[in-house]
C-alpha cells in the first residue's frame, strides 16, 4: 500500500512579462505569465499491507514539471493556491 502526504506545492514563473491593464479607469501593472514550473514535495512510504511493515519510505521526494498558462493575470495570479484549494483536503494533510 503506498501512502502520502503533500508537503509543498509551488508555481514559480519561468517567462513571463510586464503588461498595463486598464479596468475600470484604473491603469495597474500584472506581471503577465507565459510559463511556470510546478514543484511538489512529498512525503510517501510503501507498506505491506499484511504485516504493516514499511518497505521503502522518502521524507523528501520532489518532482518538478513546466506547464504554460493564460495570458490573463487573473486567471492565472495564484495558480498554486488555486490547486492548492482544488485538492482533497485528504491529501493536503492526511495519508492518502
Amino acid at each position: 500500500m503506498l501512502i502520502g502526504k503533500i508537503r509543498e506545492i509551488r508555481a514559480d514563473p519561468l517567462t513571463y512579462r510586464s503588461q498595463d491593464f486598464t479596468v475600470g479607469g484604473y491603469t495597474s501593472t500584472y506581471e503577465v505569465t507565459k510559463s511556470r514550473k510546478l514543484r511538489v514535495k512529498l512525503e510517501v512510504q510503501l507498506v505491506d499491507r499484511r504485516s504493516g511493515k514499511i518497505i521503502w519510505r522518502e521524507a523528501g521526494m520532489e518532482d518538478q514539471a513546466s506547464y504554460s498558462v493564460s495570458g490573463d493575470p487573473l486567471k492565472c495570479a495564484t495558480p498554486s493556491d488555486r490547486l492548492w484549494r482544488k485538492l482533497p483536503a485528504a491529501w493536503q494533510s492526511e495519508s492518502i
